[in-house]
């Protein structure tokens, strides 16, 4: 569970007539908890808020006049900062700017009744999920390369688009065919039958011509 400044305030509030005319702590909150019980419904854990109540009221100087607007501003300023994670002297800062130096005791007496709750209350786990660490690995392929019976390097090509490309003449026992690869070590293969060469070289050459009209090359 968390602090709730809401039901802090509450809590301080019916307490507070209570206070002078109690004995003891034990007497105080027993009244205070039928006070509440006449209007409202018990949180679980109403014994840290009356704990932390009796705290504040007995620390509260007997020479200040009471504002009930302050300390309710003091009390959701402590579970603004417990929320935030922030430092009390970040706290104390934002809070002087708006009421003052000279009220800095309401902020303190909060603080330090809010510090009589378990530290569940008062300090906001965050929850750190293990990233895994992805280490991407260089991707291989295995290219099964056909054994041929000649292999006739016809030259190299080593462009920005092309790196480390070469074009070879090569011949099995039924097959000839001109073999481009790329890479080094070897990436891609391209195979075009020697029958099917004339043609391609054919089209190859119109697309370049066009290519040129266009502008493109």
């Amino acid at each position: 569970m968390k602090f709730n400044p809401s039901t802090m305030f509450s809590v301080f509030e019916n307490g507070r007539s209570k206070f002078n005319t109690s004995s003891d702590s034990l007497q105080w909150s027993k009244a205070t908890k039928s006070s509440l019980e006449q209007y409202e419904q018990q949180p679980t854990d109403l014994d840290y808020y009356l704990r932390a109540a009796w705290k504040m009221l007995s620390l509260f100087p007997q020479d200040k006049i009471y504002n009930q607007d302050l300390m309710r501003s003091a009390i959701e300023f402590i579970g603004m900062k417990i929320s935030a994670g922030e430092n009390l002297k970040v706290t104390r800062i934002k809070f002087a700017k708006i009421y003052g130096e000279l009220n800095l005791f309401y902020l303190e007496i909060a603080s330090e009744g809010v510090a009589t709750f378990p530290r569940s209350y008062t300090h906001i786990v965050k929850n750190k999920k293990s990233k895994k660490k992805i280490i991407k690995k260089a991707s291989t392929v295995k290219l099964k390369k056909q054994k041929w019976n000649e292999e006739i390097l016809m030259g190299t090509i080593n462009t920005e688009e092309l790196p480390n490309t070469t074009i070879s003449l090569c011949k099995s026992d039924d097959e000839k065919s001109i073999v481009i690869a790329k890479g080094k070590p070897i990436t891609e293969i391209f195979t075009i039958p020697l029958k099917s060469a004339q043609s391609i070289i054919v089209t190859v050459e119109s697309a370049i011509t066009q290519a040129k009209k266009l502008g493109w090359l």
